[in-house]
């Protein structure tokens, strides 16, 4: 396992920044180029289990299926349990910042950790990582989107999609 740290300060309150961890129908409009296409297949309590088909990486499209789940009150933790990177796991952290949230995340990544590669697998998640969220941020991250955080205790996320 390659073990990637990443933070980042968001100008959103946490319950914003929350949602958008949950927002499927986001990903195909917002993060065409860096997610692809996911779509739900099933939400039970705190967690959600939805398929992404990857956006073409060499030209070729990957499936995985993610088990996501809700750690109230502000944490997430994700696993890849079937296809393209199986066994990779997420655990995000929501912290209050003065900008807003101060997201810290923790990828461990279904590759083998050998140096030459542990190095160029860091370098390249963190610069998807940016990416994603200057992607969101263009779009002034979606609110409420589908199917929304699962059976949460978290403040509702007001004013629809941004």
């Amino acid at each position: 396992m390659i073990e990637v740290g990443y933070r980042r300060d968001v100008p959103y309150p946490q319950p914003v920044v929350l949602s958008q961890y949950f927002d499927l129908e986001h990903l195909e409009h917002v993060h065409p180029k860096s997610f692809g296409r996911a779509r739900m297949v099933s939400k039970r309590g705190r967690a959600i289990v939805w398929e992404l088909e990857w956006a073409p990486i060499c030209g070729l499209r990957f499936h995985s299926t993610f088990l996501q789940e809700y750690l109230p009150p502000w944490s997430i933790r994700a696993v890849v349990v079937r296809g393209f990177l199986r066994g990779t796991e997420s655990r995000v952290e929501l912290g209050t910042s003065v900008a807003g949230t101060l997201v810290t995340e923790r990828h461990r990544v279904a590759l083998p950790n050998w140096p030459w590669l542990r190095g160029w697998m860091r370098r390249l998640w963190v610069r998807r990582l940016d990416r994603i969220w200057e992607e969101d941020l263009a779009a002034k991250v979606c609110r409420g989107g589908w199917p929304g955080v699962p059976e949460s205790d978290a403040a509702p996320v007001q004013g629809g999609k941004a």
